[in-house]
């Protein structure tokens, strides 16, 4: 997710960093502090719904809140949740997995409008 979220984000804005490891977020704000950045984008799954929709007819669902850090201030700037849902008919696809690309390319179109 942090892969599809930072190839989103650099499609609207001419730099962005990604992570190389695990840090809190004050740490990562930290981090973004020494490196120069701006703000910082927060993914976290907040549902995973990974169902038997091929038999049950119950679709996949994702949800997830990204929330953007100011850097300089450390104080949230914003935050969005997304969510998206499988095809009923999936045949044994659009696992929540699967869904988490539409979900970061909903968030980039609405923060970077």
């Amino acid at each position: 997710m942090s892969r599809l979220l930072h190839n989103s984000i650099l499609d609207h804005i001419g730099k962005a960093d990604m992570a190389t490891q695990v840090e809190s977020r004050d740490d990562a704000i930290a981090t973004a502090r020494k490196g120069g950045m701006s703000y910082v984008f927060e993914p976290v799954v907040l549902n995973w719904e990974d169902r038997a929709t091929e038999w049950s007819g119950r679709p996949n669902r994702i949800t997830i809140r990204i929330g953007v850090w100011d850097v300089a201030t450390g104080k949230e700037r914003s935050s969005s949740s997304e969510r998206a849902s499988s095809k009923w008919a999936t045949f044994g696809g659009d696992h929540p997995q699967d869904l988490v690309p539409h979900v970061v390319k909903t968030f980039a179109s609405r923060v970077f409008r």
